[in-house]
Formats: structure tokens, C-alpha cells, sequence
């Protein structure tokens, strides 16, 4: 069971590196502008939950792989895109931070084993009281 949560917190830790990548190519936000709001609201928002890019290592003490996703569930999203571009003339799904991030959470969740990931969270918490 320890295995499944740290293969499932390495998986957010993977993701969050490849949407780092994936804004960094510009594949997201309608122009420039738009896409430097997303990477910098990312950013900012993976280093207020300890997040970043010095990513801990496995067997990842102290974190829970729930809690991760409530907390990414949870970050403040940069404003919406105020930009006019070529590319679109309404507001795009891409431009948008929070539905980027509830797309990555329903991935991660989809390879997921919930029922056995719950049980070994209740006990941590029974071990730890």
C-alpha cells in the first residue's frame, strides 16, 4: 500500500513538471501574455504549498497524496485572461488555470486506487495519535 501512495505522489509531482513543460513550450493561454499569467500563477502557487521543483524524495514523509490534491484543488488562480488575440475572440478553456488544474487532478485520479489509498491515510493518522 505504501508503494501505491508514493508511485501516486510522484505521479503529481510528474504532472506538475510536465505542465511546467507544456507552459513553457506555450501550449496553454491564447497569447503570450496570457501564457506567462498561467506559468507565473503556477509557480507561485506550487511554492506556497512546498511543491516546487526540488521535488522531495520517495518515500515522500509527511505527505498524503489527498491532502496534495485538495491542496491543488485549493490554489488561488491568477485572474482571468484579459487578452485579445488571433487566436480567440472569447475565453478560452486554456485560458483558464483552474480548469487546467481540475484536467491534471482528474487524470491523476483516473489511475488511481482511492479505496486503498483512504484506508492507508487512516492509518497514518492512527499511527501518529
Amino acid at each position: 500500500m505504501d508503494k501505491l501512495r508514493e508511485d501516486s505522489i510522484n505521479n503529481v509531482f510528474t504532472a506538475l513538471r510536465n505542465l511546467v513543460e507544456d507552459l513553457t513550450e506555450g501550449l496553454y493561454g491564447c497569447s503570450f501574455d496570457c501564457n506567462c499569467m498561467l506559468l507565473r500563477g503556477l509557480m507561485k502557487a506550487t511554492n506556497a504549498l512546498n511543491l516546487t521543483s526540488s521535488q522531495p524524495a520517495s518515500p515522500y514523509n509527511g505527505l498524503s497524496y489527498t491532502k496534495i490534491l485538495q491542496a491543488l484543488r485549493d490554489m488561488q488562480s491568477p485572474g482571468p485572461c484579459s487578452t485579445k488575440s488571433y487566436k480567440s475572440f472569447y475565453p478560452s478553456q486554456d485560458c483558464s488555470f483552474t480548469s487546467i488544474i481540475d484536467r491534471l487532478i482528474k487524470s491523476l485520479e483516473a489511475h488511481v486506487n482511492w479505496l486503498e489509498l483512504r484506508e492507508y491515510d487512516k492509518m497514518i493518522c492512527l499511527i501518529r495519535k
